[in-house]
């Protein structure tokens, strides 16, 4: 070995919070390994035991075997390197390896099925051994940069963003491990290296036509909810007509004698037979105050053979679906859902988590598309979304009453108490065809839904500008030149929401839009709450948590690059500026700085611009008086830096200061914090005028 070290010594742990959380019969309070008896247990201290609760293995073995909880074959090996690229690890590493999987078996959200384990820990043995095969410890990785510099070289291009999340979560447990091996600035290295293998076909929409879209779903739900008495009132008259003509609702829906629809001309005036026609469907819809509503979101109901959509009374259900549809596409922006699982939503979905520090926090709950054996999944997402599941809850109540009446689709009274959010048309006059109700509609993309419905997104407003192109490709360098050029329309697609919205919630000044900038900083404190500290003891999905913690170490990666430009001054000129920021090296984003290669940096954007003193207790967020001087004597904070481009919120904030100096009440300690904060926003303002 290339080190004479001592193994650092594990923190104090409450054992009374560690417990075995596997999906298994065997994982129960009673089981003999429910909790370790100590931390770290003993190394004979069996870890694993089989239904007669007898030990499999012990905690010192070489390999555990985890085929009792998995139901296959499979072991953690902690050491051995028999196997085909499964490199031997020295002892020392193999003992920090065990502390990390008993920390990933029994610590705070540890792993509840035995494949997320084997998954977990495959990602920290890669390091681990290259660690060993390096002939250092682990835990010492941030202190060899010419090691840690290798790192990204051995780690699958697919696991990249797996592995960001799982070294993330060991990080936040360091005082109960003794020990970490990736610190902030490590990870951020490790993000900002990665080959691009996720996000190659992953575009970042541009903040303009991602602006655009949400403007105009919001459009699409809000015009449907202002007519949602007309709507519900319209499709019922449409529905007893239907039924009196075929002598029930369940005929109807299964009877194709056109000749008894209620709504298209005709001479008949039904006096023989009893039926009823009510002309052409128009008339109705115009009766009903949703006639102009139809037109704008589908275009006018042209005469037959002149247009290529739908006309009459399919109208409005094509209507309906394209609500539902663009309500799924506003929550997936807010949300980070895959479009599977936004799919799959039913009517109970949206929860309120209340937390005493930031308030209330809007949930979205629903099966994951993954094989995790718990069927719910949590998504942080924002108030906003109550819109979408307003929209689509009112419709997919509508639509349970074609569904209960039909024989073949038979709902459940589950099924009719908590309805899908999407499902399928199963009006009489739709061309649907008959499909039992749970078996799900396949979900369309997002080129789909601006085919079907080519009145929601103009095509102009998507073409890429050189703005456009500019800012999607500082996002992610690798687009495809033929995908994604100057002129055309820009590809949306469904899984662009999830790395888009990612993005802008921990950047959000990258949307110029106020009301959206004020969402997503909002929204990224609720995702950085949950998603980065896991705050949340709900069942947060992984893969979701990666794609955002991937985006979060990005984007740290993207300010050390920006600290550089003209836009960050110190308040004690070029030099120190020079000082601060010396570390960084002059290269594209995903290139490594200097300091990360280190793990010694630190940064913290703030409201005048970053921080650079990982110790700072001040904040700079709510209050700018101490980044500026203004609360003591002592002058400006040698470790900030001033953004020039922060200069419009500034100013907000200075007309926000003064509105409350108005109500403070003279001599109070409120007047002057805020009179300080006042003589701050002056200071900040000659900082920048140079």
């Amino acid at each position: 070995m290339g080190y004479q070290m001592k193994l650092p010594r594990p923190g104090a742990v409450n054992l009374d919070e560690l417990s075995l959380k596997m999906n298994s019969s065997l994982a129960h309070p009673k089981a003999g390994n429910y909790r370790p008896p100590s931390w770290p247990a003993p190394d004979d201290w069996p870890p694993l035991r089989d239904a007669e609760d007898n030990p499999v293995c012990i905690r010192r073995d070489t390999t555990w075997p985890l085929d009792v909880w998995a139901g296959i074959p499979m072991k953690l090996n902690f050491e051995l390197g028999k196997q085909p690229n499964t490199p031997k690890i020295d002892p020392m590493n193999a003992e920090l390896l065990r502390r990390c999987a008993e920390w990933l078996i029994w610590g705070r959200g540890a792993c509840k099925a035995a494949g997320t384990l084997k998954e977990k820990f495959s990602c920290v043995r890669t390091v681990v051994a290259f660690c060993s095969n390096e002939g250092i410890l682990a835990s010492d990785l941030m202190r060899f940069p010419a090691i840690a510099e290798k790192i990204p070289s051995a780690v699958a291009p697919s696991k990249f963003n797996y592995t960001i999340t799982v070294f993330h979560d060991l990080l936040d447990a360091k005082v109960q491990l003794g020990f970490f091996i990736f610190d902030k600035c490590g990870l951020t290295h490790l993000a900002n290296a990665a080959p691009g293998y996720d996000y190659k076909q992953t575009a970042y929409i541009p903040p303009r036509i991602w602006a655009y879209q949400i403007k105009r779903l919001r459009e699409v739900l809000d015009d449907y909810l202002k007519h949602k008495d007309q709507i519900k009132a319209c499709y019922r008259f449409c529905l007893e007509a239907y039924a009196h003509n075929y002598g029930s609702l369940s005929r109807a829906l299964l009877d194709e004698k056109h000749g008894r629809t209620p709504f298209r001309n005709t001479d008949h005036t039904g006096a023989r037979t009893g039926r009823i026609f009510y002309g052409k469907f128009a008339l109705t819809a115009e009766r009903y105050g949703i006639s102009a509503l139809l037109d704008h979101w589908l275009g006018p109901d042209l005469p037959k053979g002149k247009s290529g959509r739908l006309i009459g009374i399919a109208r409005l259900s094509t209507y309906l679906t394209m609500v539902s549809e663009a309500g799924l596409r506003y929550m997936l922006n807010f949300s980070l859902m895959r479009i599977k699982e936004g799919h799959s939503l039913r009517a109970d979905c949206l929860i309120v988590d209340n937390d005493e520090k930031i308030g209330e926090i809007y949930i979205l709950r629903g099966p994951t598309t993954k094989t995790d054996p718990d069927p719910d999944a949590y998504f942080p997402t924002t108030r906003s979304v109550n819109v979408a599941h307003e929209a689509m809850d009112h419709i997919a109540r509508l639509r349970m009453t074609c569904a209960a009446a039909h024989p073949v689709v038979s709902p459940t009274i589950e099924n009719i108490a908590n309805p899908y959010l999407i499902g399928r048309a199963y009006e009489p006059w739709s061309s649907t065809k008959s499909y039992s109700y749970a078996i799900r509609p396949t979900p369309n993309t997002y080129m789909d839904f601006m085919k079907n419905y080519p009145y929601v997104l103009e095509r102009e407003q998507l073409k890429v500008t050189e703005d456009d192109l500019r800012i999607a490709l500082l996002i992610e360098p690798d687009l495809d030149p033929d995908r994604f050029k100057v002129g055309t329309i820009w590809p949306l697609e469904n899984h662009q929401l999830r790395r888009t919205g990612a993005v802008n919630m921990l950047s959000s000044g990258m949307v110029s839009d106020s009301s959206l900038q004020y969402l997503m900083k909002h929204l990224g404190k609720v995702m950085t709450l949950y998603y980065g500290h896991n705050y949340s003891r709900l069942a947060l999905d992984d893969e979701t948590r990666g794609v955002f913690l991937r985006a979060m170490y990005e984007s740290i990666g993207r300010e050390l690059a920006n600290l550089l430009s003209a836009e960050y001054v110190s308040p004690y000129g070029a030099k120190r500026k020079d000082q601060v920021v010396h570390f960084i090296k002059v290269s594209e984003i995903k290139a490594l700085t200097a300091a990360a290669k280190r793990g010694d940096t630190f940064i913290r954007i703030n409201r005048l611009g970053a921080c650079m003193n990982k110790d700072c207790t001040f904040g700079g967020i709510e209050a700018i008086a101490h980044c500026t001087g203004t609360d003591g004597d002592d002058g400006p904070c040698t470790h900030a830096l001033m953004n020039r481009a922060n200069e419009p919120e500034v100013r907000r904030y200075a007309a926000d200061v003064e509105r409350r100096l108005g109500a403070a009440s003279a001599g109070s300690p409120r007047q002057r914090a805020l009179e300080a904060e006042k003589r701050g926003v002056e200071v900040y303002l000659e900082i920048i005028a140079g």
